[in-house]
């Protein structure tokens, strides 16, 4: 069974980390073409519909990961700043 997903959507990251942590029954290969990540699942049809459920969850949580990570960079690296700025006082 093959599922493709778009490259503007998802990066390489995300979809690496969310096919890592499917359970070791999931045998998957990766692909892409120009515009989209093909994921083949080598399985039978009722492992495939529990894996993709799997898949879509652990998508949805790295997806959403990387956004918020984009998103706190700058706090991050503020909080960074200041706790290096009060160790060089010290």
């Amino acid at each position: 069974m093959i599922l493709s997903l778009s490259k503007k959507r998802y990066s390489e990251l995300v979809l690496r980390k969310a096919l890592y942590w499917l359970e070791s029954g999931c045998q998957w290969d990766i692909e892409e073409n120009e515009s989209e990540w093909l994921i083949t699942f080598s399985c039978s049809q009722d492992d495939f519909v529990r894996c993709k459920c799997e898949f879509n969850k652990l998508l949805n949580d790295y997806y959403l990961r990387e956004k918020i990570d984009s998103q706190t960079d700058d706090l991050k690296l503020a909080i960074i700043r200041k706790a290096l700025k009060d160790l060089s006082k010290e």
